[in-house]
């Protein structure tokens, strides 16, 4: 989570500061800003608040991401389910059932624990496209890997 040791920096505290205010260990922050650990529901809602962000800041997600995304995830699914091994298949299949159960969930009960659970499962999905669409073996015009 390099977001969050810029957030942590950006107000000038320490790994040990933002320990005592989240009521954990300095180890434990390490550990998150290595990406080594996540933080638990309430420490996202907690480090949300305190910095004043949404909780889909921490896991890297912006608005040059989501818009790359659209532009490419139809074509990456249509490519894998037509072309992609049986691993990449199943891959996509159970991401995309995790992707719509947990947003299907958010949309019935939007509350923080629906948010964290519906962001998590979005960024597996997006990073999972991401990861198909840079396989070799799909042919993707040059056009969907432009910035």
């Amino acid at each position: 989570m390099n977001r969050l040791r810029f957030l942590r920096k950006k107000h000038k505290l320490t790994q040990h500061d933002l320990a005592k205010l989240l009521h954990t260990t300095q180890n434990t922050i390490s550990n998150w800003e290595s990406g080594r650990q996540e933080p638990s529901y309430e420490k996202l809602i907690t480090l949300s608040r305190l910095f004043h962000i949404p909780i889909e800041y921490l896991f890297g997600e912006d608005k040059k991401t989501q818009i790359h995304l659209r532009e490419i995830a139809p074509r990456v699914i249509e490519e894998t389910q037509m072309h992609g091994s049986d691993y990449s298949k199943n891959c996509l299949k159970s991401t995309l059932e995790e992707y719509n159960t947990t947003k299907e969930h958010y949309e019935q009960n939007k509350n923080n624990e629906t948010l964290i659970s519906f962001t998590i499962a979005k960024i597996h999905l997006e990073n999972l496209l991401f990861a198909l669409a840079s396989d070799e073996l799909l042919s993707l015009d040059a056009e969907y890997y432009e910035d």
